[in-house]
């Protein structure tokens, strides 16, 4: 995972108690890092602004790092197959557009709905620039679409590790992931014959009602065969203040690079490629 940035005095004895859960670590940005995918989506109450005109001066906004446009009905927005998917196409009503500001390849995204602004990046470098690409769209939503406060506040990291792209292609998941994450994988036998594993857990974090939603298990990457390991954490607030945005995200941020690394051992982390931070 890459590199994360501490939480600052604000957030006083609850950040003792978050660290109880997932202890400190050391910042660290990886060589080989396994991170694929970062979201970040603010939810506000619904305005229909969005839906009726097109955001002309959002889009100024956010045009020189986001240069494209493009429009996407809502309610396509579903694993159905393209054949289908073109055949409702005529039928459904377009209230579910949601606009798409990206970079030229794509791998970076905001997205702008009635009732929520996400933020997708799928080539995450350090906390600073991610964080950096939120600032200009959040601080557009707030004086464009002034929402009186957000009814979810969600930051989601998902690693996938794979042990060819990382040196160790023979390595067995006893030596990569820690006892707690194994479970029944710990036994070597079972581990030899698994095909299917995967865990979810939902967390309560101390600071606001804020919970993490902990999900880790086999994965498949497409276009090939190797067994993978995802780890997926999914921090949330469910209602807060549009104040208290930018520390609700640096805290979750913080927090998951201490669950990153409560999951591995240190022969994964090694593995990774770990640099300071400069």
């Amino acid at each position: 995972m890459s590199a994360r940035v501490g939480i600052g005095p604000h957030w006083g004895n609850e950040q003792k108690m978050a660290e109880d859960v997932f202890p400190k670590v050391e910042r660290v940005i990886y060589g080989k890092a396994p991170l694929v995918e970062v979201i970040c989506q603010l939810r506000f109450p619904t305005d229909l602004r969005v839906e009726t005109e097109p955001p002309a001066a959002f889009q100024q906004r956010v045009k020189n790092r986001l240069p494209v446009l493009a429009q996407v009905n809502q309610a396509l927005r579903s694993p159905l197959p393209p054949e289908i998917a073109k055949a409702l196409e005529a039928v459904i009503p377009r209230t579910g557009t949601v606009w798409r500001f990206s970079t030229e390849d794509g791998s970076q995204a905001i997205e702008l709905a009635k009732d929520n602004l996400t933020l997708l990046s799928r080539n995450y470098g350090r906390w600073e620039e991610f964080h950096g690409l939120l600032k200009t769209p959040l601080e557009a939503l707030l004086e464009l679409y002034a929402p009186m406060f957000f009814t979810r506040i969600g930051l989601r990291y998902r690693d996938i590790i794979q042990r060819s792209k990382i040196g160790l292609p023979d390595a067995k998941w006893s030596e990569l992931l820690k006892p707690h994450v194994l479970g029944e994988l710990g036994q070597v036998d079972i581990e030899n014959r698994a095909i299917e594993v995967f865990r979810t857990l939902l967390l309560g974090l101390p600071e606001r009602g804020a919970k993490v939603r902990l999900q880790h298990g086999f994965a498949q990457i497409e276009g090939s065969d190797e067994q993978s390991y995802l780890i997926d954490c999914d921090f949330f607030v469910e209602r807060a203040e549009v104040n208290h945005v930018v520390d609700t995200v640096v805290y979750f941020n913080s927090n998951a690079a201490r669950y990153f690394r409560w999951c591995i051992t240190d022969t994964l982390h090694k593995a990774l490629e770990p640099q300071p931070v400069k």
